[in-house]
């Protein structure tokens, strides 16, 4: 997230994730989301414009972020990660803050065989920012199966 940090939008987008566990409801969420999402692109300063729409779509929900309970299955299974046995390809973006390469490497050396793909110009969404490197993968992974 430092790369991001001379960013017009930062401070506000890090308020929103640092306040993300705390929401009071599902309206709290969806603002929550919508002032974080800056922070899952590569360039979002210069494509929100053209991402505006897509912003307006997005929705948050307030249970899974306030973590749902004490009852809920952990969000951590990189544990468990190694009982994968079926093809797995994990798509990074070289800007990516929730999933950068070096978690992604992390992904493909616990599962058995899985391979990576790292897109040069994304951020966490890559199937929005480079949708046709994003399907090459895709089909690069699937013709080797």
């Amino acid at each position: 997230m430092a790369a991001f940090a001379s960013e017009p939008w930062f401070a506000a987008a890090i308020s929103a994730y640092r306040r993300s566990a705390s929401v009071a409801s599902d309206a709290d969420a969806d603002a929550v989301v919508r002032d974080e999402a800056p922070l899952l692109f590569a360039d979002w300063t210069h494509r929100k414009d053209e991402l505006a729409g897509w912003l307006a779509t997005l929705h948050g929900f307030a249970s899974p972020m306030r973590g749902a309970g004490v009852q809920q299955t952990p969000w951590d299974l990189r544990a468990r990660l190694s009982e994968v046995h079926a093809p797995a390809l994990v798509i990074t973006g070289t800007k990516d803050c929730l999933t950068p390469p070096v978690r992604a490497d992390e992904l493909i050396h616990a599962i058995p065989g899985a391979q990576l793909a790292v897109l040069p110009n994304s951020g966490h969404l890559g199937h929005i920012e480079e949708p046709a490197a994003f399907a090459a993968a895709i089909a690069r992974f699937a013709r080797r199966l």
